[in-house]
C-alpha cells in the first residue's frame, strides 16, 4: 500500500497551518513542503537555492565547468583567488572602484600598447620613485606652474621645485636629472619643436648656466649637422647667440653673435631691424677683420670713419692703408702718412697728458696747443717752447 501526503493546490496549502512535522505535497506546483506547527503554508523543501531567501553553503561550491551568471551584487569579506583571464568591465560605462591598497606590480602582457589614462581622461597626481620611457606630456610643480612642456616649448621653469626622491632616466637608462645634485645631464637630449627654455625667478636674481667638468676646459658646442656639403659654402651659420629684450615695448632681438664656415660675426643695434644693416657689424671672415662690412674684402675693411686715441706709428702697419679715394694714406712700406682730409690727434689735459715718446703729437686741451715730444720732453709746436 503506498504511503501518500496530504495533497493540495498551492492555494490551498497557503490557507492552512499544517501540524509540525505534517508533509504536504502540492499538486500544481509538484513542490514538497513540511509543517512546524506555526508557518502557514509550511516551509519548502527544496535543494535549489533560488528557492531559499537566505541559502548558505556548508562546503566547496563546484561548478563544474558551469558559469555564474545573473544580475546582482557579490558581497565577500576574505580573499579572492582567481586563475586565468579576468575582465573588469566591458565598457567606459562600467564603474571600477579600487578602495584598498595593490600589492603587487602592474605589469601589461605586451610591450608599449597600453595607456594609463588619455588626453580627455586625465589622472590627477602621480607619485613614483622612478619613472622610465618616454614623456609626452607636462611636468607641473606643486604650484601648478610647467617645469617641463614637452608639447610646447620644452621650457624648465624653477627646476628646485621638482621634488624628486630619485633621478629622471631616459630610455636609454641614462640620467636625464639628478635629483639630488639638482644636475641636468642627458647625454643626446632630443627636444620637440627643438626649443629648451630655462626660466628663472621673477626677482633681479639672473639666471645663471653653469658648465663643470674635471679638467682644465669647459665646451660650449652649437653643431650643425646636414646632409649638404657645408665646408666650401661662405657664410653658412652653424649657429648663433642672442641677446633680447622682452618689455611693454616689444619683443626685441638687440644683439647676436654667430659663426659658421670662415666667419664670426657680433651685432649690436637698438632692435631687430638694425641687426639687419651690415654697419652694426663686426665681421672676421678667413683673415679679413670688417667693421661696419659684413664681407670685408681685406685685412683690414673699415666702412666709416676711425677714431684713434693714442699713437700710430707708421712702421706698425704691415700693408697699406687706402681711402675711398684709392689715395695710400699710410704707405707700411715706405713709413709715410698721407691725408687727403683731416688728421685728428688725441686730445689730453695736463694731467692725463701720457708718458711721451719722441716723435708723438697731442692737443693739449688746457692750454689749447699742439705739443710733440722731443728728446725727452714735452713742447709746444708753435714756439718750440717746453710745455
Amino acid at each position: 500500500m503506498a504511503f501518500q501526503f496530504r495533497r493540495g493546490t498551492d492555494a490551498e496549502r497557503q490557507s492552512i497551518t499544517p501540524k509540525a512535522g505534517e508533509p504536504l505535497f502540492v499538486t500544481d506546483t509538484g513542490k514538497i513542503f513540511v509543517g512546524n506547527g506555526t508557518t502557514q503554508g509550511g516551509l519548502l523543501v527544496s535543494t535549489a537555492l533560488s528557492d531559499d531567501e537566505t541559502p548558505s553553503l556548508s562546503g566547496n561550491l563546484n561548478l563544474n565547468n558551469n558559469d555564474i551568471v545573473g544580475t546582482g551584487n557579490i558581497n565577500i569579506d576574505g580573499f579572492i583567488t582567481a586563475t586565468g583571464n579576468i575582465n573588469l568591465g566591458d565598457g567606459a560605462e562600467d564603474n571600477i572602484i579600487v578602495g584598498g591598497v595593490i600589492g603587487s606590480s602592474l605589469i601589461p602582457d605586451t610591450d608599449i600598447e597600453y595607456d594609463l589614462g588619455d588626453l580627455q581622461s586625465k589622472w590627477k597626481n602621480g607619485y613614483f620613485q622612478e619613472i622610465y620611457g618616454n614623456l609626452n606630456g607636462s611636468v607641473i610643480g606643486e604650484d601648478s606652474v610647467v617645469l617641463l612642456d614637452t608639447v610646447g616649448n620644452a621650457e624648465l621653469a624653477d627646476i628646485n621645485a621638482l621634488s624628486f626622491t630619485g633621478d629622471i632616466f631616459l630610455q636609454d637608462s641614462s640620467i636625464l636629472f639628478d635629483s639630488v645634485t639638482g644636475v641636468l645631464s642627458p647625454n643626446d637630449f632630443l627636444l620637440p619643436n627643438n626649443n629648451l627654455r630655462i626660466r628663472g625667478t621673477s626677482d633681479n636674481t639672473p639666471t645663471e648656466l653653469t658648465l663643470i667638468t674635471l679638467d682644465d676646459k669647459n665646451i660650449l658646442r652649437l653643431s650643425r649637422e646636414s646632409a649638404e656639403d657645408l665646408l666650401e659654402t661662405p657664410f653658412v651659420q652653424y649657429g648663433a647667440i642672442e641677446f633680447e629684450r622682452n618689455d611693454p615695448n616689444s619683443l626685441e632681438t638687440v644683439a647676436f653673435l654667430n659663426a659658421g664656415n670662415h666667419f664670426i660675426t657680433l651685432a649690436a643695434a637698438a632692435d631687430s631691424a638694425g641687426l639687419l644693416d651690415a654697419t652694426n657689424r663686426i665681421t672676421f671672415f678667413e683673415s679679413k677683420l670688417g667693421i661696419g662690412e659684413a664681407n670685408p674684402q681685406a685685412t683690414l675693411d673699415v666702412n666709416g670713419s676711425a677714431i684713434i686715441k693714442g699713437s700710430l706709428e707708421a712702421d706698425s702697419v704691415k700693408g697699406t692703408l687706402v681711402g675711398d679715394d684709392s689715395n695710400i694714406i699710410i704707405d707700411g712700406i715706405n713709413n709715410t702718412i698721407t691725408s687727403g682730409g683731416f688728421i685728428q690727434f688725441g686730445s689730453y689735459t695736463d694731467t692725463d697728458r701720457p708718458d711721451g715718446v719722441n716723435g708723438m703729437v697731442i692737443y693739449n686741451s688746457t692750454v689749447d696747443r699742439f705739443q710733440g715730444y722731443q728728446n725727452g720732453a714735452w713742447i709746444n709746436l708753435d714756439d718750440g717752447s717746453t710745455a
